[in-house]
């Protein structure tokens, strides 16, 4: 144990700032049936996509790890990012991501499903969990904080709607938005 500690502090001492930044931002793309984060290729298409909208609030609904925010913070530092997860752990790796790269950043805890949305944002990513089992008390704070769709969700719709209902919400008027989600969705 001792020579792998003595290692590692001998490889990060050879590492210029900007390299640690690199290290500490890297998706090493581990993934579990507990850690889920979406892939680089993925990160990199949607920042295509959203880059053609104007504005500098980048919302990451169900932000994970992180791994989306960080890759668009490398290459545009002056952009304000917001992310919101419900797992703390996650949100802890992605505030020490941000932190490192110097960004302005506000990383929330808290369920996506129901959260009320004070702002609007320009360009909004969400790689959500497919087949969320909603719960009955879920349903209240759902249809309390839908504001833009004339919709009462209930039993009968699956969460993905729920999720794309949020992403909708925090929208901005001329904002553009990216969601991943699966075929299913299209004609249930």
């Amino acid at each position: 144990l001792e020579a792998n500690l003595t290692n590692i502090v001998k490889f990060l001492n050879e590492l210029n700032e900007e390299e640690i930044v690199e290290v500490i931002c890297e998706d090493y793309e581990i993934y579990s049936r507990f850690s889920f984060s979406t892939p680089s290729t993925l990160s990199e298409l949607a920042i295509k996509i959203l880059e053609q909208a104007n504005g500098n609030k980048v919302l990451d609904l169900c932000s994970y790890v992180g791994n989306f925010l960080t890759k668009y913070a490398s290459k545009y530092k002056n952009y304000s990012y917001t992310g919101i997860e419900i797992n703390y752990h996650n949100n802890i790796l992605t505030e020490e991501k941000l932190s490192a790269q110097k960004v302005l950043a506000d990383v929330i805890s808290d369920n996506v499903l129901g959260y009320k949305f004070y702002k609007s944002y320009d360009k909004i990513f969400c790689n959500y969990p497919f087949s969320l089992k909603l719960q009955e008390k879920d349903y209240d704070a759902i249809n309390k904080n839908n504001k833009k769709l004339d919709i009462e969700f209930s039993k009968r719709i699956t969460s993905d709607w729920v999720f794309i209902s949020s992403v909708i919400n925090a929208l901005a008027e001329n904002g553009k938005a990216v969601t991943i989600m699966p075929n299913g969705v299209l004609y249930k």
